[in-house]
């Protein structure tokens, strides 16, 4: 299973607001990530296709680099 991931940085730079909770997230070096919760259908737009909208669940978290 996979879903989309943006930091809580992120979050905060494009004044998003968590929607929802969320259970846990774990990085690919397994490494549990703390989670903040989730946006529950955030419209996107790609810059290739500028015309179309998608509406993605996205889960935020707290995410610091690893090494």
């Amino acid at each position: 299973a996979s879903c989309n991931v943006m930091p809580l940085e992120v979050m905060n730079e494009l004044n998003i607001k968590v929607t929802d909770a969320y259970g846990k997230c774990t990085a690919m070096d397994s490494r549990e990530v703390p989670v903040v919760g989730c946006v529950k259908g955030l419209v996107v737009q790609l810059a290739a296709y500028p015309g179309k909208n998608l509406k993605l669940d996205v889960v935020i978290v707290d995410a610091q680099p690893s090494g």
